[in-house]
Parts: structure tokens; C-alpha cells; sequence
């Protein structure tokens, strides 16, 4: 409630709309997929972050990584390009703006590869 009535500073005002029950079952699919494959997924993102550590990343930069490795891999439902386009939007928001470049290209090389192997 408070960040929808005050926003995140320097951020825009989030909207007050509830999450229906197709966004909750998503919520709760991602979520417990995410942790279920944590480890699967931080090992691709530490492969694929070369010179640049886990425990390095930012933990909002790693939570988006996270989730969209997660969709990229396990939900077939939403396409890799979309996954990333919407990482990069969250980080935008989120995170510091310069790190779009950062998460678009961890989740570029691994989408690549994703459909390289298919």
C-alpha cells in the first residue's frame, strides 16, 4: 500500500489493480519454480556472467535474472524474447538503468544457447 500511494523514489507510482487469479497463479508458479531450479538457474547465471560473481550482482539485478532464466527455461508459455525484454523493462524500474546492458546480455547469451540446444 505504501509504495502505491508514494511510488519508489525515483521510480513511477505503482498502480493500484490486484492481481487477479491468472496473475496470482503465475506469482505462485514462478516462484516456486524459481526456488525449485535455484540452483540449475544461478549455476547458468554465474557461467554466463564470466568475471562477475552471484554475490556480486545487485540482489534486484539477480531476483530479475533469476525469474526470467526461470521463464526462459521452464514456461514455454512466454517466449525468450519477451522474458527479456521484460527483465530489461523491471531493471529499468527497479535497479539502476545502466545495468539493462548487464541483464540484456546474461539473458541473451542464455537464451541463445536455450535455442541453439533445441
Amino acid at each position: 500500500e505504501e509504495l502505491r500511494e508514494n511510488g519508489i523514489p525515483g521510480n513511477r507510482k505503482i498502480d493500484g489493480r490486484e492481481p487477479d487469479n491468472e496473475d496470482r497463479e503465475y506469482i505462485s508458479r514462478a516462484f516456486d519454480g524459481v526456488l525449485n531450479h535455484q540452483d540449475e538457474i544461478d549455476a547458468l547465471i554465474s557461467k554466463t556472467s564470466q568475471g562477475w560473481p552471484i554475490d556480486r550482482m545487485s540482489l534486484v539485478d539477480l531476483t530479475i535474472l533469476r525469474l526470467a532464466v526461470w521463464e526462459i527455461l521452464y514456461d514455454p508459455s512466454i517466449p525468450g524474447s519477451v522474458s527479456i525484454s521484460e527483465a530489461v523493462a523491471l531493471t529499468e524500474c527497479y535497479s539502476d538503468p545502466e545495468d539493462k546492458g548487464f541483464v540484456n546480455g546474461i539473458l541473451g547469451t542464455i537464451l541463445r544457447s536455450r535455442e541453439a540446444e533445441s
